[in-house]
């Protein structure tokens, strides 16, 4: 089902940069970029596959302007290593839901208790206003990323702070992103950048919790106290959260349909607890769906969910074809003509499409 074809990177006339906060879907996020634009055509930092890539590779593919999208977890002022314009998307989360997520993810595997996490983890303190500050961490030692030299060794994050986190996304991050609500933030996304259907095939849930964050599984006294250190997180965060919930209600019915189908995509490439899926599974959940809603009358859902996978890069040939047979028995003419047009673009007038438009001849010009 899958195997890379063709990909193209959007015409922003800009940069792109995601600056990743540590548990916040960023790794799905990346994921879905990936799906989009091709495993090269972006630069990712840190570990991905094999493949580890260090800030100083950062600043050497910036110099050398080598890529249009980069992502991980950078902090702010990364920008200022990248000739030409760039602007930031970033995605924020409830700050006691993250440090709780942090230290499942890693803490608790060490052996570490919540509160032994706390008080060694720069992340539980702040870490998002911190990060959108431009302070964090090089080479294992405290850095600020804007001036681009070492720093004091206890980074604390201040009020002030909090007002030039929200000074610098104001400038740069025109996108601000909450978790929790993926497809619609891929959408988001998607309008903004012009870009193809964001999902991803196999990793629409690479690296989440198999089992929902619950804060009540903690003491009110440890809740307590993250709150006490997250203090500004927390004002950041439900900033944010108001701009994002007031923006996307104002959003027309194009958005809210096209959401829909997003959705019924998610369920099919993705499984709570299944960090990977397999082409066949994906496959086989795609085949269940579209029999059940050819069964209740919903042949339109169908074909729009059809239309959005074969536009994806790494979407192979064959699929498409029978995406192209189906469309035959189920679209309109203009259905059927737009299908083509993307079959012929991506894989050219092959014999498949020759044969395919001499026998569809009568449909496409009814």
């Amino acid at each position: 089902m899958a195997a890379p074809q063709t990909y193209s990177l959007p015409d922003m006339g800009k940069t792109l940069i995601f600056l990743q906060h540590g548990r916040t879907a960023g790794n799905a996020t990346i994921s879905v970029f990936e799906d989009e634009f091709g495993p090269h055509g972006l630069f990712k930092i840190g570990i991905r596959g094999d493949v580890t890539k260090t800030y100083d590779d950062f600043r050497q593919a910036a110099a050398g302007d080598n890529y249009r999208i980069y992502m991980g977890h950078f902090y702010f002022g990364i920008h200022r290593h990248i000739s030409g314009p760039a602007e930031y998307f970033t995605t924020l989360r409830n700050p006691v839901e993250r440090v709780l997520s942090n230290f499942e993810a890693w803490g608790a595997c060490q052996g570490l208790s919540l509160p032994e996490w706390l008080a060694i983890d720069y992340e539980s303190n702040n870490g998002m206003v911190k990060r959108l500050c431009g302070l964090g961490e090089h080479d294992g030692k405290p850095y600020d990323f804007i001036r681009d030299q070492p720093c004091d060794s206890n980074i604390d994050a201040a009020p002030e702070d909090l007002d030039q986190a929200i000074a610098n996304i104001d400038a740069h991050i025109p996108l601000v992103l909450i978790h929790g609500r993926f497809e619609q933030n891929m959408l988001l996304l998607q309008r903004r950048y012009n870009t193809g259907p964001l999902f991803s095939l196999n990793r629409q849930r690479q690296n989440h919790s198999p089992i929902p964050i619950q804060s009540s599984q903690y003491s009110p006294a440890i809740i307590d106290e993250i709150t006490q250190r997250n203090r500004l997180d927390i004002q950041l965060y439900d900033k944010y959260r108001h701009i994002y919930e007031q923006s996307v209600s104002n959003l027309d019915e194009t958005f809210v349909e096209e959401l829909r189908i997003m959705k019924m995509i998610s369920q099919v490439v993705s499984e709570r607890g299944t960090q990977h899926m397999l082409d066949q599974d994906v496959l086989q959940r795609l085949t269940a769906t579209a029999n059940h809603l050819l069964a209740t009358g919903r042949a339109r859902d169908v074909l729009e969910m059809l239309r959005r996978f074969s536009r994806k890069g790494n979407i192979n040939a064959p699929f498409c074809q029978n995406v192209l047979n189906f469309f035959r028995l189920q679209a309109s003419a203009a259905d059927i003509a737009g299908e083509v047009e993307n079959y012929r673009r991506r894989f050219g007038d092959d014999q498949f499409l020759v044969t395919f438009n001499r026998d569809a001849g009568p449909e496409l010009e009814a």
